[in-house]
């Protein structure tokens, strides 16, 4: 070891001239620059500083203000200035380049990058995820939370590259879409409504009538019908919107009354699968019904359409709409429940008969009024009414439209078509039909004939009413007088009443309607009612009225004459 330290000695002795305030190494032994600690002179070689990477550089610990050294990674001399390193490259002599980003952004926008511009260099990024791009500003499409991070740029010109320069992006994510809902008040209660929580959001709402909110759960007073509607919220967090959340709002009233209950009016008794319905209203939820006594609701009780067994008891149908905010009014269906047969009497009035729900056909018994009869002189009664009869096949809900023939009030003729008699003499008996699809008389389905009246003279029997083919075929058999030679006696035309000992004859009768008595002797007897009205008596009876059945949908059809005394009557029988 002595002997190797001699041996340097002798070298630098050779090849270095010291002096006081510097060092010189010179081959030719000259003294150093006074400026200088260490001046080395050469005409064919040159000083090596310390050649590091970028990296082993980076990992110099604490290094001294003005260490220099050779970057073999960017091939230029670096020197530390106490906070950066300062690069100096000769022809790579450039300033390094500024990068930058659009950020903060949201996610699913583009992440743009930037760097200053480098005439004529080129550009090298990296970043998260693996990220590398040679565009000098490169763009991440949609880009991601997972996109946020730290970027760097290198640009590089004359075979020389900078120093990486950073610059930090921020991807926020999106917030939750916010779950919104309300409380659905009535009119005039307070409207709520509401935002799950997110946390560290900000809130916006919107609704009908520009309405706008800034709060998670706003309220409306006095809430009212128009204000119903879809209301939005959105959720703002970190300068990023998330999608609306939507409620729809129904501002309830009490429901109005519901309207007509759809259904038969007229039902058989212990009938079952009866429907009843209304038409729906829109602010109802529920819908409470109600039936008459001995009736059962099978299904649909709380809803719009019910099912029903009948019962055995008449009386009403209704049904009320409720929410949350009230009940409406009732709406009421009278129900009427029958038992066959049905009988209908002289009312002076139309009567009807809607086909009950068990009912695809019905038999229909007709009896026309008799005609008036006089006791006063010689005890003359007026002629017997017609009964006719058949089934006819029919839908339920059908309407039927029942006149039911009376005898007269003296001479002024009996309701349904009685002809009038004259003076003393007797009106004629009305007639007995039932009409459907109209009341008037093109719409009779069955008639059965009224009785010719009497007069107040002579000993007679007035014409009997509605037999087959419309009466007797002698013109009704209106007594010692009445009908001789009766004409028409079909039910075409009604029979004629006869005039006495040769005198004229009476009016005949009409499409329904009897006619008048003569004036022979102040005493002509009134024609009975029927399809087609009896003729009235010159000073003799009326002629019976002709019945009638109509060849649609009837079946089991039997005419007969002479069969009713009184007033008139309609049976029906299902």
């Amino acid at each position: 070891m002595k002997k190797l330290f001699t041996i340097l000695l002798m070298f630098i002795s050779a090849t270095a001239f010291c002096q006081v305030g510097g060092m010189s190494l010179s081959p030719n032994g000259a003294p150093p620059d006074p400026s200088a600690m260490l001046d080395v002179n050469s005409v064919n070689k040159g000083v090596l500083i310390p050649r590091l990477t970028q990296g082993q550089r980076d990992s110099i610990s604490n290094p001294a203000f003005g260490l220099l050294i050779l970057n073999t990674t960017t091939n230029c001399i670096n020197l530390w200035l106490g906070a950066t390193w300062k690069q100096i490259c000769g022809d790579c002599d450039f300033g390094t380049p500024v990068p930058g980003n659009n950020g903060p952004i949201c996610e699913g926008q583009n992440l743009s990058l930037t760097a200053t511009t480098i005439l004529g260099a080129t550009y090298h990024w990296t970043g998260p995820n693996g990220f590398t791009d040679t565009a000098q500003n490169p763009t991440i499409p949609n880009a991601t939370v997972g996109a946020s991070g730290s970027y760097s740029v290198q640009a590089t010109l004359n075979g020389c590259t900078s120093q990486a320069q950073s610059t930090v992006a921020t991807v926020n994510a999106i917030p939750q879409t916010p779950v919104a809902n309300n409380n659905g008040p009535c009119v005039g209660q307070t409207l709520i409504l509401t935002s799950s929580t997110i946390i560290g959001a900000s809130y916006s709402w919107s609704g009908p009538n520009s309405f706008t909110g800034n709060t998670q759960n706003p309220v409306i007073g006095d809430a009212q019908t128009a204000q119903s509607g879809i209301y939005n919220v959105i959720a703002s967090l970190s300068g990023c919107n998330s999608a609306p959340g939507s409620t729809t709002v129904f501002i309830s009233q009490t429901p109005s009354t519901p309207g007509s209950i759809n259904g038969l009016g007229v039902i058989c008794g212990n009938t079952s699968g009866i429907g009843y319905s209304i038409d729906t209203l829109a602010e109802a939820t529920t819908y409470t019904w109600s039936v008459p006594a001995g009736a059962t609701i099978t299904s649909g009780q709380g809803t719009n359409s019910i099912i029903i067994t009948s019962g055995s008891s008449s009386g009403n149908i209704s049904v009320t709409a409720g929410n949350l905010c009230g009940t409406s009014a009732a709406s009421v269906l009278g129900v009427t429940t029958l038992s066959s047969p049905l009988t209908f009497s002289y009312t002076g009035n139309v009567q009807t008969f809607t086909v009950p729900a068990c009912a695809s056909s019905l038999t229909i018994d007709a009896y026309g009024a008799q005609g008036g009869s006089n006791t006063v002189s010689y005890n003359n009664q007026g002629g017997l009414g017609g009964h006719n009869q058949a089934t006819f096949s029919i839908n339920p809900g059908t309407v039927l439209y029942v006149y039911v023939g009376s005898q007269p009030n003296s001479y002024v003729g009996g309701y349904n078509g009685g002809g009038n008699g004259v003076g003393l003499g007797e009106g004629g008996g009305g007639a007995s039909d039932v009409r459907m699809g109209g009341t008037d008389l093109n719409s009779r389905i069955i008639v059965a004939g009224g009785g010719g009246g009497v007069p107040q003279q002579w000993s007679s029997t007035g014409g009997t009413g509605g037999g087959t083919n419309g009466g007797d075929p002698t013109g009704g058999a209106g007594g010692t007088y009445g009908g001789y030679n009766g004409y028409g006696a079909t039910q075409n035309a009604g029979g004629q009443g006869n005039p006495v000992y040769g005198e004229s004859v009476s009016d005949e009768g009409s499409f329904g309607q009897g006619g008048t008595g003569g004036f022979e002797n102040n005493s002509g007897g009134g024609g009975g009612g029927g399809y087609y009205g009896g003729g009235g008596g010159d000073a003799g009876p009326g002629g019976g009225g002709s019945g009638y059945v109509t060849g649609v949908g009837s079946s089991n059809v039997s005419y007969n004459s002479g069969v009713q005394s009184g007033n008139g009557q309609v049976v029906i029988t299902w």
